[in-house]
C-alpha cells in the first residue's frame, strides 16, 4: 500500500484521481473541505487548508487508517481540528494547489509537518520548491 496518494492535474481534489473513492465527507461548504478518500486498497484523509471560499485552494493528503477514521468521525466540531492535527503527525502528506477553473495543479510531497509551523507554512516550503524545480527546468530548457 502505497503511503503517498496520487494526484492527476484537472481532477477535484475531493477525487484527485481516476481510481479515487469519495469515502465520506466530514465537513462541506460549497465543496468537500475535510473528508477520506479510498485510493486502491489505503485510505487519505483529505483536507482544504486554505482556501475554503476562495477560487484558489491549497489540499493536504495524508494516509491514515480505519481506526484513524473512525476517531476522526467521532470527533465533535470542537474537537475536529485537533483531532486532524494529530492523526497526521508525523506522516508523509502530499500537498497540492487547486483552482476552481483548472482542478488540481500541482502537487509534493512531505515526509512530515510538525517542523512548520502551520499546514499552509509546510505548503509554501514544499510547493515552492516544486514551483522553482520547474523555474530551473525553463531556464534550462530551449524555446
Amino acid at each position: 500500500m502505497a503511503e503517498r496518494i496520487a494526484i492527476e492535474q484537472g481532477r477535484h481534489p475531493w477525487l484527485p484521481s481516476e481510481d479515487a473513492e469519495l469515502v465520506e465527507t466530514l465537513h462541506h461548504y460549497d465543496m468537500p473541505l475535510i473528508g477520506a478518500i479510498r485510493q486502491g486498497n489505503a485510505l487519505h484523509l483529505f483536507r482544504c487548508i486554505e482556501g475554503h471560499v476562495d477560487s484558489t485552494q491549497v489540499w493536504a493528503y495524508t494516509r491514515i487508517t480505519p481506526e484513524e477514521l473512525d476517531a476522526v468521525r467521532a470527533a465533535g466540531p470542537d474537537d475536529l481540528d485537533a483531532l486532524i492535527d494529530q492523526v497526521v503527525s508525523g506522516k508523509p502528506t502530499v500537498l497540492a494547489l487547486a483552482d476552481d477553473e483548472r482542478g488540481l495543479t500541482v502537487s509534493a510531497l512531505l515526509d512530515d509537518l510538525s517542523g512548520y509551523p502551520s499546514p499552509l507554512h509546510a505548503a509554501r516550503a514544499a510547493l515552492g520548491e516544486a514551483l522553482d524545480e520547474v523555474d530551473a527546468k525553463l531556464g534550462r530548457s530551449v524555446a
